[in-house]
């Protein structure tokens, strides 16, 4: 079954061709944390732009990072969360009923 979570255009980092780094809420349990998500599973929610959302599967295990997290050295790990501790994160989710 596809979810999907709303969050604020404000959260993007970053993005590429491929992906957007998203920064997590900062009123959450997972603040100063990131994630990379694939720019074709975020969608824009509001004719202003300002609300996106991004769909993903119930089962999708998500990778998150601190945003202190040195690549180069990898004296960090990424951590992976399920979709209930993000759902909490963000606080507003949908159940999406198309296939992408």
């Amino acid at each position: 079954m596809w979810r999907k979570i709303y969050f604020n255009a404000k959260n993007i980092e970053s993005i590429t061709e491929k992906a957007v780094l998203i920064k997590l809420p900062k009123e959450s349990h997972l603040e100063n944390h990131l994630m990379w998500y694939p720019k074709k599973f975020i969608s824009v929610e509001s004719n202003d732009g300002l609300i996106l959302s991004l769909s993903f599967r119930e089962d999708f295990i998500f990778k998150v990072f601190h945003k202190d997290w040195n690549y180069k050295k990898r004296t960090k790990k990424y951590s992976e969360i399920t979709f209930d501790e993000l759902a909490i994160a963000f606080g507003v989710v949908e159940l999406q009923t198309n296939n992408h």
